[in-house]
């Protein structure tokens, strides 16, 4: 599981990862979209490395992995790129055709060139 809920001790001594929780994954996934500050150290910026993204829409499925993955992905832009503004869209887990359409209408409305989806693969027809 890549849920961060599972990195308290206290309650999970023995729980270990091979892969980091939704938390750490949307770090590099920022890092990527936007320069933000900056090196921490030293300020440095390496535009090379960003997409200068500083509108993001983020779809994700309400359920547990998408309300996690969804919420790393703030928290991540709050700490790495105070500037980014972020706009959340989520779907139900299972989405009739007028749910889809509403949440795509919404999405096109904030205007937002670039989006990030969590979904499974049945949800594929909203990519096309």
């Amino acid at each position: 599981s890549t849920s961060p809920a599972l990195d308290d001790k206290s309650q999970y001594r023995y729980f270990a990862r091979t892969i980091p929780n939704d938390d750490g994954t949307s770090v590099p996934l920022i890092a990527r979209l936007n320069s933000g500050s900056g090196d921490k150290n030293t300020g440095a910026k390496d535009e090379s490395e960003s997409w200068g993204v500083n509108h993001l829409a983020v779809l994700y499925v309400d359920d547990a992995y998408g309300n996690a993955f969804a919420q790393g992905i703030v928290l991540a832009a709050k700490e790495m790129a105070p500037g980014m503004q972020i706009e959340t869209f989520s779907l139900a887990v299972n989405p009739d055709d007028a749910q889809i359409q509403r949440v795509i209408a919404s999405m096109a409305e904030s205007q937002y060139m670039y989006f990030f989806a969590i979904l499974a693969s049945s949800y594929d027809e909203i990519m096309t």
